[in-house]
């Protein structure tokens, strides 16, 4: 049974149904405040760049590092850090 559940959430996965944002958006901040202490600074850019690469499974994935949501840490996510 427990082979079947794991095959069932691989092939979610696989299929993209997890496309949805990874995070609740709050506005109150700016997007290059990752870390959420109201300035943009180093502190932010250490925590993007320990995130990046990793995706909702690793260890070190963060959420507020995934732009766009799609459970991976990427560059993209980078292109849009550096976007106003």
């Amino acid at each position: 049974m427990q082979k079947f559940i794991l095959l069932i959430l691989i092939l979610i996965l696989i299929n993209g149904c997890l496309k949805q944002p990874s995070r609740i958006v709050n506005y109150n901040f700016d997007k290059c405040d990752i870390n959420h202490d109201k300035i943009c600074d180093s502190k932010d850019l250490e925590r993007f760049n320990e995130a990046f690469g990793k995706c909702l499974l690793d260890k070190g994935y963060d959420t507020f590092s995934d732009y766009d949501g799609n459970g991976c840490v990427d560059e993209k996510d980078r292109k849009l850090l550096f976007t106003k």
